[in-house]
């Protein structure tokens, strides 16, 4: 996996942490079916999600 869909994975996890479950379920399953490929959804989330969830220096680290 690249840094940058490491970068993107742990912004929506961040993202989906700050949610309760059924929010974060929602907005998984929306997103989802909203694109075609694994790709395609990367990229949309990455668009869709404010910078502040980001802490690029830890991406890819176990904190």
């Amino acid at each position: 996996m690249s840094q940058d869909e490491l970068k993107i994975i742990y912004k929506l996890r961040r993202v989906m942490g700050a949610l309760d479950q059924q929010q974060a379920i929602e907005l998984l399953l929306g997103k989802l079916k909203d694109t075609r490929s694994n790709v395609e959804f990367l990229l949309q989330v990455q668009k869709t999600t404010p910078q502040s969830f980001a802490d690029e220096e830890n991406v890819g680290r176990t904190i």
